[in-house]
Order: structure tokens, then sequence, then C-alpha cells
């Protein structure tokens, strides 16, 4: 897991050839990959950049969800479609899923 500061705190990204694989909001600093590919260096960086409050939608980080279902995956297309600062319950993202 590559670890990295934020405004709220330390977040972590997991990954593998496809993808991000697992996104984190730690509550202590976990063992840092040595050096992650500068894809997900960017990527960090506009998390971390978002999390300040520069809102990025984040389309364009490759997120591997092949080990999700098909209902999940739904679910993560519709989320990466709310626009940044806006407000969706559960409910309503699963309407749209």
């Amino acid at each position: 897991m590559y670890t990295f500061k934020t405004t709220i705190g330390i977040c972590g990204i997991e990954w593998n050839e496809h993808g991000i694989t697992r996104f984190e909001m730690c509550t202590k600093k976990r063992g840092t990959a040595a050096k992650p590919p500068a894809w997900v260096s960017q990527a960090a960086k506009r998390i971390a950049n978002h999390l300040a409050g520069k809102n990025d939608d984040l389309k364009g980080i490759k997120v591997d969800l092949s080990s999700s279902t098909p209902f999940t995956k739904k679910i993560y297309a519709a989320l990466r479609n709310v626009k940044p600062g806006k407000v969706v319950t559960y409910g309503e993202l699963s309407k749209k899923a």
C-alpha cells in the first residue's frame, strides 16, 4: 500500500496493472511501497487536492473492478458520474445503477 498525507489524514492506495484496487482513509500510516508507478502518484496527488477542497471529478483514474459483482460495478459507474461537491444517498445511487 502506498500511503500519502492529505488534509484529512493519511490515505492509502493499492493497485495492480489494471488500476487501483483499494483506497483507504487510514487511521495511522502503514507500510509504503518503495516507489509507486507515476499514474498512482498522480492519482494520489489528485485525491489529496480534491480532499483539500479543489474539486476534481477524479475521472481518468484507472480503477480495477474485476473482482466486484455486476451490481457493485453499476454502483461504482453511477458514483463516478456524481459531480464533485454533490451529495447522493446510497438509495439514490442504487436507483441510478
